[in-house]
């Protein structure tokens, strides 16, 4: 009779420590999960950091100067002409008759032609 209940004390011993083996081993393996969940989160940030300045460098460096520097010109313009009138009507039939003209050269231009 104590075989019988020295074998079972025995086995539940040992699942016990299987048990207790295992505990420790998905403990370690969370802790590692929870470490790197906390790195990508870390480092999507830094990248998300990282793409904000680059786009406000590019603006400060590039495309703010250029668009004051068109504002200058316009005013200057306004200030020279009274009004800048902005109509596109009469852009468009600028920009075909230049076309047009264009065209019209190209076709009087001999290819064997150096000067132009």
């Amino acid at each position: 009779m104590f075989s019988q209940n020295e074998n079972s004390n025995e086995s539940l011993r040992v699942i016990l420590l299987e048990n207790q083996r295992l505990l420790i081993e998905n403990n370690q393996m969370l802790h590692t999960m929870r470490r790197a969940s906390r790195l990508a989160f870390i480092f999507r940030i830094l990248w998300a950091l990282l793409l904000i300045g680059a786009f406000s460098y590019a603006y400060t460096q590039y495309i703010k100067p250029n668009m004051e520097m068109v504002q200058g010109k316009l005013d200057q313009l306004e200030e020279v002409t009274g009004q800048v009138d902005v109509d596109t009507s009469e852009l468009k039939s600028l920009y075909r008759s230049f076309l047009e003209r264009l065209k019209q050269e190209g076709k009087r231009l001999d290819i064997n032609d150096q000067t132009i």
